[in-house]
């Protein structure tokens, strides 16, 4: 039993970092904050209505991995 327990916490402890090497592969090639910070769980309101229905958009969950725009969520020129 205490052979099982140490290999279910060595899984759970590599878990983080196996998650955030995908963060990095977000599939498109210029950097965006997802590069460096883990936005997963990030949310934001942008002062844009990009499908025009009337509210200011929101970026979210998976969109946030590949979201940035050169005014207002960027990576400056030192990539932080």
């Amino acid at each position: 039993m205490k052979k099982l327990t140490v290999i279910a916490g060595s899984i759970l402890l590599s878990l983080p970092l196996t998650t955030l090497a995908d963060v990095a592969n977000n599939g498109v090639s210029y950097p965006v904050p997802a590069d460096k910070f883990d936005m997963r769980n990030w949310k934001i309101t942008i002062p844009s209505d990009i499908n025009e229905d009337g509210k200011v958009d929101e970026i979210e969950g998976v969109a946030m991995l590949s979201y940035s725009h050169e005014d207002f969520f960027h990576l400056d020129q030192d990539a932080t």
